[in-house]
């Protein structure tokens, strides 16, 4: 029984760790970490992405992306839709709770995103991803959901209409880039040279959901309860 007490204390003490959230956030904005056209290329403040990515209890993941559009100028535009590179396997039942604004939304959809498309001038390569459309016009937006799928490095692209007849669009510089394997982390990877490499973090083919860490955990100790038990009941007839 000593030796049951024992491993469960332990078990018990582990439980904080695997309960509690992962979280990573970073961002990229012009002139450097995101092309822009005009008006978003504002050299201070103008087109900037934010992400705050966090590991929820069950092992799935909540992304929350910020597109920010700080210039000063009247005709600032506003974000129609954003677009999020995914891995090739990944498909719509791995994501739910698509929101904009903070508002629940089911205009998105998951699809292979070219230039071609005139939807999307200026993309510079064709992009497996979720593309979320926006309602309205605002400055700042916030685009919101959650997926089994860890976090990875890769890609975006985000549009609205025209200034002075031609399109404005934006996307990471080092879009044409190999995408790095590092894990996730806060802020940007830096390259041998200690510059950035300008990706963000988005939903990976990894899934963390099964099996779950702290389920498990406790079914195992579970187990061992009962085997210890089992054990000594013998030992005493």
């Amino acid at each position: 029984m000593r030796k049951l007490m024992i491993v469960l204390a332990v078990a018990l003490l582990a439980l904080p760790v695997a309960l509690s959230a992962q979280t990573f956030t970073g961002s990229l904005s012009t002139p450097s970490g995101v092309y822009a056209t005009p008006l978003w290329d504002q050299p201070n403040g103008g087109f900037k992405i934010s992400w705050e990515i966090t590991k929820q209890n069950d092992g799935s993941w909540c992304y929350d992306y910020t597109l920010s559009n700080a210039s000063d100028d009247n005709l600032a535009k506003s974000p129609s839709h954003l677009i999020l590179e995914i891995s090739d396997n990944a498909t719509s039942d791995d994501f739910w709770g698509f929101q904009w604004n903070g508002t629940n939304t089911s205009d998105w959809g998951i699809n292979t995103y070219s230039g071609s498309d005139p939807s999307n001038p200026g993309m510079p390569g064709s992009l497996y991803g979720v593309k979320i459309n926006s309602s309205g016009d605002s400055d700042i937006q916030t685009y919101s959901f959650c997926s089994t799928k860890a976090p990875t490095w890769g890609n975006f692209y985000s549009k609205d209409g025209k200034y002075n007849q031609e399109p404005v669009y934006a996307y990471n510089t080092d879009y044409l880039d190999p995408n790095p394997t590092a894990p996730a982390q806060n802020g940007l990877l830096m390259d041998a040279t200690g510059a950035p490499i300008n990706k963000i973090l988005r939903p990976d083919t990894r899934s963390d959901i099964v099996p779950e860490p702290t389920s498990m955990l406790l079914f195992g100790c579970g187990m061992l309860g009962l085997g210890l038990i089992r054990r000594r009941r013998k030992s005493e007839k």
